[in-house]
């Protein structure tokens, strides 16, 4: 196995919010971003095949070729809202996983609660997303396999204490296998049966105040591979 450097970064609470709505949210945002998006082409599209009885319409507009431009780029939209919504950006179908260290207390009430506000409430997101909190004594084969999918309509996000504790009590390999089963299920693509996104994100919590605590027998090193894993260490 490769061994990578865990480089922790070192944040406010104010810079957690933001750093976890970004990772967590990032999908979520492709797909409503890519839905506006065909909603804008497919009333263009309807407008410029309505009948009019402007004489000085605009050539551009009733060029062949744009038209063909036009649709092609619709059903790209489409293609890749598919996709966002089956599998993940990810080649994976994996979704983001956050480490986040320091003070436990503290990062339920100011980080975590915040996060589900701006989230749930505030106007720029307003997104519907299913929070679930569980210690990681809890977090099994029988507890994954038995997982329903999220609640919200854009996902879920489950939040685990304790990481140290998950990583004590499995191998790597069992660890990657618990987190993957997660985020992850065997299901029909746009390509054929594969792998396909649960909708459930991943929030670990570690009660710690060393900012380089380090875990070199872990999963930490598969999904710094996988470019999936945030860590902060937050003040």
């Amino acid at each position: 196995m490769i061994l990578i450097k865990f480089s922790m970064s070192k944040i406010s609470s104010e810079q957690a919010i933001s750093n976890v709505i970004f990772s967590i949210l990032g999908d979520i945002h492709k797909i409503k971003t890519l839905e506006q998006s065909i909603i804008r082409r497919t009333r263009s599209e309807n407008q410029s095949s309505s009948p009019t009885h402007e004489e000085d319409k605009d050539d551009f507009d009733n060029d062949p070729r744009y038209k063909q431009m036009m649709e092609a780029m619709l059903k790209a939209d489409k293609k890749k809202l598919e996709e966002l919504k089956i599998q993940g950006s990810h080649p994976d179908a994996l979704q983001p996983i956050v480490l986040l260290m320091g003070n436990t207390s503290m990062l339920k009430e100011n980080v975590l609660e915040s996060i589900k506000k701006e989230i749930t409430d505030d106007e720029h997101y307003g997104y519907d997303l299913e929070f679930r909190e569980i210690d990681s004594s809890e977090l099994n084969e029988d507890f994954v396999l038995s997982l329903p999918k999220p609640k919200g309509a854009d996902g879920g996000v489950l939040v685990i204490s304790d990481f140290s504790k998950f990583v004590d009590s499995y191998s790597p390999n069992d660890q990657v296998k618990i987190l993957c089963t997660i985020m992850r299920t065997h299901g029909f693509s746009p390509y054929g049966y594969g792998l396909v996104s649960t909708g459930w994100r991943i929030i670990f919590m570690e009660n710690s105040e060393d900012e380089n605590k380090w875990w070199p027998d872990s999963c930490v090193h598969y999904f710094l591979n996988k470019n999936c894993l945030y860590s902060y260490f937050v003040e």
